[in-house]
């Protein structure tokens, strides 16, 4: 059974990307006439919209909102065509040809699930080093990691590696049930989530977030949702200086300024279950033992020197989400 799809790709100065994201989009083995590209553009300068335009699919939206890539997959929700979105950015490369179909056999299979997102981010030996260490590691946040919420796995991992979630296992996938108190950071890198679901009327720019409507659906008793074994591409950055400019940057807003009109918590201070995690993720960055050793480990299954960066990426993020914090707590807002 074939059902449309539409993909939400929010754009600011995304050139450099967004040709590779749309020749994959492109190259799909699936019905051109069933699939909706929206590409919600926050005031691109650098030919981010005359390059979209050049590809018939591709639907372009100057949505403004520039600080606010959340505010335009809002507006990209409500304007998409088909039930099925999925959240995908300029830097989501889909080099498996069958993965519209792979991605949406649960969600016409199996018509209580919510979302389905992919058990990988794709591991490609000609990307940058640290984009290989995000593939290698299934996350680009240590922090996630260590407090058990990142949304995929290893890429030695074969299956989702927290057997508790999992109700079945099903030809391609398996379906997998969360809780407020067990819920990984779903909703984006090529998740596709099922608009019926969603209380549109309710939400807005400001407290429209790619994790909270999911999160939100706990209360409906909708916890079910689909990890596929297939994967996306995250060309996320060049270099970790880079991306730690940014996780800083989305830090502060996210985390922090936009925390009252949050209702999913990566780390939740109620929960006795985050502080001591986070606890330990603060031993462990600041010791480096364990980084190095899960390092050596995964070195043992794929050979990259990729994985090395661990250490190094969990002491830096260490530092800069505490620079944050002390930033947020004595000024109340980011510094510019």
């Amino acid at each position: 059974m074939e059902t449309g799809i539409t993909f939400i790709i929010t754009t600011l100065n995304s050139k450099v990307n967004l040709g590779i994201c749309l020749e994959c989009l492109s190259a799909q083995e699936y019905p051109k006439r069933l699939i909706e590209v929206l590409i919600l553009d926050g005031g691109s300068t650098d030919g981010t919209i005359e390059l979209a335009k050049k590809f018939p699919q591709a639907k372009v939206i100057k949505a403004g909102m520039s600080d606010n890539q959340e505010g335009r997959r809002y507006l990209g929700f409500k304007k998409a065509k088909f039930d099925l979105v999925c959240v995908l950015d300029s830097d989501n490369y889909l080099q498996d040809r069958q993965w519209i179909k792979k991605m949406i056999q649960p969600l016409i299979e199996n018509p209580d699930v919510v979302s389905s997102f992919t058990l990988h981010y794709q591991y490609d030996p000609n990307q940058t080093i640290f984009n290989r260490y995000i593939a290698l590691f299934g996350g680009n946040d240590p922090v996630v990691y260590y407090l058990g919420k990142a949304d995929r796995t290893k890429w030695t991992n074969k299956k989702w590696p927290r057997s508790n979630q999992i109700i079945s296992y099903k030809k391609g996938y398996a379906l997998v049930k969360f809780s407020y108190h067990d819920f990984p950071t779903l909703g984006s890198n090529g998740s596709i989530i099922r608009k019926e679901f969603l209380n549109l009327k309710k939400l807005s720019a400001d407290t429209f977030f790619h994790t909270d409507i999911l999160f939100d659906l706990l209360k409906q008793g909708r916890d079910t949702h689909a990890v596929v074994d297939t994967a996306v591409l995250h060309a996320t950055s060049t270099t970790l200086k880079k991306h730690l400019q940014k996780r800083q940057g989305y830090m502060r807003l996210h985390h922090l300024q936009m925390l009252s009109k949050r209702r999913f918590k990566i780390f939740d201070y109620r929960s006795i279950r985050d502080w001591v995690k986070l606890t330990g993720f603060i031993i462990i960055s600041t010791t480096g033992v364990i980084p190095l050793a899960e390092s050596l480990w995964g070195y043992r299954k794929t050979k990259d020197n990729a994985w090395f960066l661990h250490p190094l990426v969990c002491f830096s993020f260490l530092l800069i989400y505490g620079q944050a914090i002390l930033v947020h707590a004595f000024y109340g807002h980011p510094d510019t």
